[in-house]
């Protein structure tokens, strides 16, 4: 991922280190979700979960989500994967 990160940092004239420090979701079919850089877990059941990722949340919804793995700083779901949503917070 390194390699990519890299040259998407040339391509976008972005620096490596603010590329680096987003949140990534990666959709790998219509099964599992894969989520790096969240702060915190806000909700969880098996029809929905939401996570805190800088300034915003992301929803991922579908069916029998579950938690495959997860580490301080990343995530992998499973199950059927119907919707992943961005809500952006208004910064006042």
């Amino acid at each position: 991922m390194f390699g990519f990160l890299e040259e998407l940092s040339q391509i976008s004239d972005i620096p490596f280190n603010v590329i680096n420090g987003k949140f990534k979701i990666c959709l790998l079919g219509e099964n599992l979700v894969y989520l790096s850089n969240f702060i915190k877990v806000l909700s969880y059941s098996q029809e929905k979960m939401s996570f805190k990722v800088k300034n915003n949340v992301i929803n991922i919804e579908g069916q029998n989500l579950q938690i495959s793995q997860i580490s301080p700083k990343e995530i992998i779901l499973k199950g059927n994967i119907l919707n992943i949503g961005l809500e952006r917070s208004v910064k006042k």
